[in-house]
């Protein structure tokens, strides 16, 4: 029996996201920026959770993709916001197409303007997230904007950035 004369070894974490996605997130696009969602176009996806935890999340995420993809309404910008209702639901919000209908889905459109910016670290840092970002729109916006509730979504992105840090990017509906 002949052994091979290079051994095999793991393809590196950085080679191998690079393969398997073809770019890296971007936080330049979304840090401390303003857009503005004029009938953006979202798949509703209610999830259970238990105690903040959300239960067959992959299940249904790839169940989301399967039917925006089926019906060709892939979004350029590929968006998955995920709202948290309470320790016991949440929702994930998957953007897709304006110019396509998914009949026998629920579908939400978003109007409004947002902020958002980005964060290091994932899902247990969010409260302290939340703090730093209503300070930063109360410093930004002024104090009309500290007063009124904001609705929070965060948006994980599939791909690392190119230091290979994973990063969260938290959007509020500032009116």
């Amino acid at each position: 029996m002949t052994t091979p004369s290079t051994p095999l070894r793991p393809e590196p974490f950085e080679q191998f996201q690079r393969r398997r996605s073809g770019a890296y997130f971007n936080p330049e696009r979304y840090h401390k920026k303003m857009h503005r969602f004029n009938k953006r176009r979202f798949l509703k996806v209610p999830i259970a959770s238990f105690l903040n935890i959300p239960c067959n999340v992959e299940k249904r995420i790839r169940r989301a993709k399967r039917t925006i993809a089926k019906a060709g309404a892939s979004d350029s910008e590929e968006l998955m916001l995920v709202e948290m209702k309470s320790s016991k639901r949440s929702n994930l919000y998957f953007s897709f197409a304006p110019h396509v209908d998914l009949p026998k889905e629920d579908t939400e459109d978003f109007n409004g303007i947002f902020v958002s910016q980005v964060f290091d670290g994932g899902f247990t840092d969010m409260s302290r997230n939340i703090s730093v970002m209503e300070r930063w729109i109360a410093d930004t916006f002024g104090e009309s904007a500290k007063l009124s509730k904001h609705e929070y979504f965060a948006h994980y992105p599939q791909k690392p950035t190119k230091d290979g840090e994973q990063r969260t990017v938290l959007f509020a509906r500032i009116c």
